[in-house]
């Protein structure tokens, strides 16, 4: 049958309406809300894992967060002849400036060796999660020892402790398989490479500004955005539920 050329062309701004207006019902889908009261723990197993993972958060309300570093990164990229101890000094250093950056001024620096945290999990103090409306861990999928088993300490805590906080998952190394959580960066982006250049000790080998570039802006396009965060979350989540 026959179909006029004016029926096609109105059938396809029809189409093109209908899409665009599911664009924008769809635009930030699952977006993170966080208030000024809220208060916000962001757990690193390394220096510059809360960065990369959580930049645009820190730059966002980096009065509002608490920065727990649970290593001491010794295992991080070093200069030629410099030892372990040496390169932990300097990755401390770059932190604390990190946390000046972000103005912060509640941070704690736990030195369990850089490698050893799943079989050091007793030198991980207790604290009273309590305290928080959002808790930021390395996501399960990390594929980095250290990250697992801050993943694996936090979660545990968190439950036996039924709080009513949420855990909020990030990426470093491995990218969340199931993301459902996004936080907008578009104007923070240039604050977070910023602070990504501090951690000139490790950068000088892999560009991490260039990594967390490119990331935030993948996450970022299927949310109509220029730069995102991805995260997972979610009411299974919710780490007050009783198992």
């Amino acid at each position: 049958m026959f179909v006029p050329r004016q029926d096609m062309e109105n059938d396809r701004h029809i189409f093109l309406g209908a899409r665009k207006a599911h664009w924008e019902r769809t635009r930030m889908y699952n977006a993170l809300t966080i208030k000024e009261n809220d208060r916000i723990l962001i757990v690193a197993p390394h220096p510059d894992d809360e960065t990369i993972g959580c930049g645009g958060i820190l730059a966002a309300y980096g009065p509002q967060c608490s920065v727990l570093l649970l290593t001491d990164g010794r295992l991080g990229k070093k200069t030629q002849g410099q030892s372990e101890a040496e390169t932990a000094a300097v990755r401390k250093k770059e932190f604390e400036t990190v946390m000046a950056f972000f103005g912060i001024d509640r941070f704690r620096v736990l030195d369990i060796q850089d490698g050893q945290l799943s079989s050091c999990r007793k030198e991980v103090p207790f604290l009273d999660l309590s305290a928080y409306d959002f808790i930021f861990v390395p996501n399960r999928n990390e594929r980095h020892p250290d990250h697992k088993a801050a993943y694996v300490i936090f979660r545990t805590m968190s439950r036996r402790q039924r709080v009513e906080a949420r855990l909020i998952e990030y990426e470093v190394w491995s990218p969340i398989i199931s993301a459902n959580c996004f936080f907008d960066i578009s104007g923070l982006i240039d604050k977070k490479t910023g602070a990504l250049k501090l951690y000139a000790s490790q950068i000088c080998e892999i560009d991490y500004e260039a990594m967390a570039r490119g990331l935030n802006s993948y996450r970022g396009a299927p949310q109509h955005v220029n730069y995102c965060e991805a995260y997972f979350s979610g009411e299974k989540d919710r780490i007050n539920r009783r198992q």
